[in-house]
């Protein structure tokens, strides 16, 4: 699993209790915590001071469909490379291995749930054609854990975040972000959701009801959450972490935090 860092504000959340509408199949039901109370980005209450609720209540697919956002910066290069890339071996030991820092530059700024032409460096466009790594490679993996301690269950069935290069043979900076956004635009399958207990559950339609909010223009979303919601709000890409080299597999830790959007 990938160590994904969060400095969040505590803050118990207040519930209110709905009023099931039988006539309404697409909205869930139960306890929901009041509209306009839970801050992007907030942490979730920890399994220590949760009681979980062993029962699930009746869920159904959420069937609200509204349009997602267009409109993106046009990719140019205007930067130049961070190193030499006269290399061509993709083996290397953890010492060798170096990432390209616009990777670990917190002025590097990208929302995931956005195309990776979006992503912005101060005055300039980042050339994300550069090489993502010293020596190149030409596949990674990117490890990651989830926010909820229940949504590791759901995680489970999930495939492995790999980046391929799109040219057999370096990863590029767009490679692993285009790779990051494919992956979390997949729609979650019903059998994945409908059995976590009831307050992650909840948990996770509220962070997929606050996206459809926030959504103004473009084509209609699916009728089932994301993968993205399931990071309940932490969307905002804090680089990556040399984690392990081992047998010419390079892996890094994914690091996420509150959106900014």
């Amino acid at each position: 699993m990938a160590d994904v860092r969060f400095q969040l504000a505590h803050e118990k959340p207040r519930f209110f209790k709905s009023k099931p509408n039988h006539k309404d199949k697409g909205a869930p039901r139960g306890i929901l915590k009041a509209p306009g109370e839970y801050e992007v980005g907030q942490a979730p209450l920890s399994s220590s001071n949760r009681h979980h609720d062993s029962r699930h209540s009746s869920r159904y697919p959420p069937s609200t469909a509204i349009p997602s956002p267009t409109g993106v910066i046009p990719y140019h290069s205007l930067l130049t490379p961070h190193f030499d890339y006269s290399s061509s071996s993709d083996r290397g030991t953890e010492a060798e291995i170096r990432l390209n820092s616009f990777l670990s530059d917190p002025r590097f700024t990208w929302n995931i749930t956005l195309p990776s032409t979006t992503a912005t460096y101060p005055s300039r466009i980042p050339n994300l054609q550069l090489p993502a790594t010293e020596p190149p490679t030409h596949k990674l993996t990117l490890r990651f854990s989830l926010p909820h301690p229940d949504f590791s269950e759901m995680k489970h069935s999930w495939n492995s975040l790999t980046v391929r290069a799109r040219d057999s043979r370096r990863v590029t900076i767009r490679d692993i972000l285009d790779a990051i956004y494919a992956y979390f635009q997949t729609t979650l399958k019903f059998h994945e959701y409908n059995n976590l207990p009831l307050d992650a559950y909840h948990d996770l339609m509220e962070s997929y009801t606050r996206r459809l909010d926030c959504q103004k223009h473009g084509s209609y979303l699916g009728h089932d959450p994301k993968r993205e919601d399931a990071l309940l709000g932490n969307t905002s890409f804090h680089g990556l972490k040399l984690s392990s080299v081992k047998d010419g597999e390079i892996k890094f830790s994914l690091l996420l935090g509150p959106s900014i959007y």
